[in-house]
């Protein structure tokens, strides 16, 4: 094959290019970058913070941005010392509730870093407990109000995620995101989800349309 028909899978895969390949390719999300960026660099989080809803077509650069933002955050001299960025895997098929969502954030903290390691093997008795996602919930925020650290969640597909979460745990999370100060939201969507409205207001702020230019 011609070296001048030859195009790397990795620019339509931005998860499979290296961190410094990444930063050089990223040029064209800048100003949504910058904003989201600055956004979180702002913000201590003493008080529950600004949420996001990222909502553009497919290959309009979600997925790299939500890359960029993570390689940004573990790297700032800032924020490393206290905000932990964790980025989900695009398809996430076994989160099917909230207490999933809140399991995989633990599973995630647990083999990522050494502060929480053992987290993990705490989770499944709780949820023998009369309030598993609450239980779970409250032994993250233990953690991290204990190792002093909170997490910025980076979650591609996140409306695809919260669709398949029921009435009652969309309600929690609504809860969730105006009441703490430990842990910041910022998805992304192909689309406007239906349940999204209902979450919407000074806690969840939606990006809609953003990539379309």
């Amino acid at each position: 094959m011609s070296p001048t028909n030859f195009i790397s899978p990795k620019i339509f895969n931005p998860g499979s290019q290296s961190s410094d390949d990444l930063v050089d390719n990223f040029v064209i999300r800048l100003r949504e970058f910058e904003e989201l960026l600055a956004a979180i660099k702002r913000d201590n989080m003493s008080v529950p913070p600004q949420h996001f809803m990222i909502q553009g077509q497919r290959g309009y650069g979600k997925t790299t941005l939500l890359l960029r933002l993570n390689i940004e955050i573990k790297n700032d001299p800032d924020l490393r010392p206290w905000l932990i960025p964790l980025l989900f895997d695009e398809e996430q098929y076994s989160v099917r509730t909230l207490a999933k969502l809140w399991a995989v954030v633990i599973d995630t903290l647990s083999s990522g870093y050494s502060d929480f390691a053992g987290l993990s093997e705490l989770v499944d008795p709780l949820y023998d407990k009369k309030h598993p996602e609450e239980e779970i919930f409250n032994l993250l925020l233990m953690w991290l109000k204990d190792k002093n650290k909170k997490l910025v969640l980076l979650i591609d597909n996140f409306g695809d995620i919260i669709e398949k979460f029921t009435r009652t745990e969309n309600q929690r999370l609504r809860e969730v995101l105006n009441t703490c100060s430990q842990l910041r939201i910022i998805g992304a969507s192909s689309r406007v989800p239906e349940v999204l409205p209902p979450l919407q207001g000074a806690a969840l702020r939606l990006l809609q349309g953003c990539y379309s230019r």
